[in-house]
């Protein structure tokens, strides 16, 4: 997995019976390498003025995939 704040990210799978959010990590990593909100946002016509935007469009679709 990529670092987080210059630290290294290890995910392992032998802590038995335990429950957490890693799976976000994950989900982090495969959103990165496949850029699927880069993509996605390539298909989606904004029709927002670019001037008064302060989030784009691949920003929002990330920040909602993540969310889910």
């Amino acid at each position: 997995l990529s670092p987080v704040t210059g630290k290294p990210v290890i995910g392992r799978f032998d802590g038995g019976r335990l429950s957490s959010d890693g799976g976000l990590l994950v989900l982090r990593e495969v959103e990165r390498r496949l850029r699927v909100a880069e993509r996605l946002a390539g298909c989606i016509e904004d029709p927002r003025d670019p001037l008064r935007t302060v989030h784009s469009l691949t920003d929002i679709i990330g920040f909602r995939l993540l969310a889910i």
